[in-house]
C-alpha cells in the first residue's frame, strides 16, 4: 500500500454547483488559469481535456479534480458532453494541491459519488438555510471518499448497497410510465416504507422526487436539441401524453417545456 501523509483542508468559500454540458465543435478554454478548485462528475458523453498541455480523456463516472492555477481546454468527442461541477476555494492551496489525486479519476462505484453531487446540486440550488454546511460537508466526503478508495479504503456503506439495484432499475427504466416506488423496491426485495426511508437517509429526498428529477433533467437535455418534439421527449421520460409531460415540466421548473430552450442558461 502506497504510503502517504495526511491532509489537513479548509474550505473556504463554494463559488458554484452546477450541471452544464459542452457540445461537440463548442470547446470551452479557462482563460486566465482558475483560481478556485474543481470536482466535476461526466454524466454522459466522451470528451477530451488539454490541461497544461497534456492531452487527458474522460467518460462517463468518472471524476475529474482540478487544482486551482491550471489553464484547460475542454471539448466534447461525442455530439455533447454532461457533468456536474462544484468550484470552492481552500485557505491553502499548497496544501490542497498536495493531495495524493489524479485529474481523472476511475471510481469502483460511480453511482454513490453521483448520489453526492446530485446532492449537493439540489442543496445549492434550493438555497435553505444550511445548505453552504450541506455542500461543504459533501465536497469533504467527496475529497475523502476518493482518498481511501486510492489507498485501498472501502468507503461504501451497507445502506447505499441495498438500493443500488433500484437506482440502477430507475435509471433504465425512466421511459415506463407504469414506473412506481413499489417497482423498485421490489428490486431490492424491500418494503416500500423501509425503501423510503433508507433512500432518503442515502440521497436526502424521497425515492419519488428523485425519479421526478431523474426524468425532467433528461427532459432539459432532451429540449436543447431542436430535432426532439414534445410528444418524443413525452415518451422518452416516461409521460403517457404531452399534456401530461408538460404539465409536470412546467410545475417542476416553472416553465413550459416549449419556452425551456430560449429562456434556460444551460
Amino acid at each position: 500500500m502506497p504510503q502517504y501523509q495526511d491532509f489537513d483542508i479548509s474550505i473556504t468559500h463554494i463559488m458554484q454547483v452546477r450541471q452544464d454540458f459542452i457540445i461537440k465543435g463548442r470547446p470551452y478554454i479557462q482563460l486566465p488559469p482558475r483560481n478556485w478548485n474543481t470536482l466535476t462528475y461526466h454524466l454522459r458523453g466522451h470528451g477530451l481535456f488539454i490541461l497544461n498541455g497534456q492531452a487527458h480523456k474522460i467518460t462517463e463516472g468518472q471524476i475529474q479534480f482540478f487544482r486551482s492555477g491550471l489553464l484547460n481546454r475542454s471539448e466534447a468527442i461525442d455530439e455533447s458532453m454532461h457533468y456536474i461541477y462544484i468550484n470552492f476555494e481552500t485557505i491553502d492551496d499548497s496544501v490542497f494541491k498536495a493531495l495524493p489525486l489524479d485529474f481523472v479519476n476511475t471510481v469502483n462505484d460511480s453511482e454513490k459519488y453521483l448520489a453526492d453531487f446530485q446532492a449537493a446540486l439540489k442543496f445549492w440550488n434550493q438555497q435553505n438555510p444550511g445548505h453552504i454546511i450541506q455542500c461543504k460537508e459533501i465536497i469533504y466526503r467527496l475529497l475523502n471518499n476518493l482518498i481511501q478508495e486510492k489507498f485501498g479504503g472501502n468507503v461504501y456503506t451497507y445502506k447505499y448497497r441495498k438500493i443500488k439495484k433500484a437506482l440502477i432499475f430507475m435509471n433504465n427504466n425512466l421511459r415506463n410510465p407504469d414506473l412506481t416506488v413499489t417497482h423498485a423496491a421490489e428490486q431490492c426485495e424491500m418494503s416500500v416504507r423501509s425503501f423510503n426511508r433508507i433512500f432518503h437517509e442515502v440521497y436526502h429526498e424521497t425515492p419519488r422526487n428523485y425519479l421526478t428529477r431523474l426524468r425532467m433533467d433528461y427532459a432539459k437535455e432532451l429540449l436543447h436539441n431542436a430535432s426532439n418534439s414534445i410528444s418524443d421527449i413525452a415518451e422518452l421520460t416516461g409521460f403517457n401524453s404531452i399534456y401530461s409531460f408538460s404539465r409536470a415540466f412546467s410545475r417542476y421548473t416553472g416553465i413550459p417545456p416549449s419556452k425551456w430552450s430560449e429562456t434556460s442558461s444551460v
